[in-house]
C-alpha cells in the first residue's frame, strides 16, 4: 500500500459490458463463458498494469480470451461494436458510455470482484500545496453529488440498436 495520502470519492461496481445487440448478453453471464467470450480488456500504462479483475484472474489461475488491448475504459465500447465481444468496465461509465453507444450492460459472473472505490490520491509533498488542495477539493465536491449507483440482479440496462 502507498504511503501517499489519498481520499475515497465514491463507490462504484465494476460491469460486463459488449454490443447493443451481442445475443451472448440476452441470458445471465456465467464465469466460464465470461472467460470463453473474446473481450477488450484494459492495462494501465507503458507498463501494462493489469485491471481490478485481471488480478484477481492471475491470482486465481484463471485465464481469459483476450483479443484486443486497450489503454483507455472509453476504447472499449467503439471495439465492442457489431462483435460478441465483452469488456470489464465501472458501472457509471458504462452507463454514460451507453448514451453515445449502444450497449448491454450486466453483472460481472461470480465469483469475479466487483465494488470497487474510486479514489484521489496525491503526493505527500503536495498536501498543503493551494493547487492541489483546490483540485482534491473540486473533486470531492463533485463526488458527493453523484448518487449511488443502483444494485440489481442480471441485466443493468440495455439500449438495443
Amino acid at each position: 500500500m502507498s504511503k501517499h495520502p489519498r481520499a475515497a470519492l465514491f463507490e462504484d461496481i465494476l460491469v460486463c459490458v459488449g454490443c447493443g445487440t451481442n445475443k451472448k448478453l440476452s441470458e445471465p453471464l456465467t464465469f466460464d463463458r465470461y472467460l470463453s467470450t473474446g473481450q477488450v480488456v484494459l492495462k494501465f500504462g507503458d507498463t501494462r498494469q493489469p485491471s481490478i479483475e485481471e488480478w484477481y484472474l492471475l491470482e486465481n489461475g484463471f485465464e481469459r480470451r483476450i483479443e484486443v488491448v486497450v489503454q483507455g475504459f472509453s476504447m472499449i465500447p467503439p471495439l465492442l461494436s457489431g462483435t460478441n465481444r465483452i469488456g470489464t468496465m465501472p458501472l457509471r461509465l458504462a452507463q454514460h458510455l451507453a448514451k453515445l453507444t449502444p450497449l448491454r450492460i450486466v453483472e460481472l459472473p461470480p465469483p469475479l470482484p466487483a465494488a470497487f472505490t474510486e479514489a484521489v490520491q496525491w503526493p505527500a509533498l503536495h498536501n498543503n500545496d493551494p493547487a492541489s488542495l483546490w483540485m482534491r477539493e473540486m473533486m470531492l465536491q463533485e463526488a458527493s453529488r453523484m448518487i449511488t449507483p443502483p444494485k440489481s440482479t442480471g441485466r443493468l440496462s440495455c439500449r438495443p440498436n
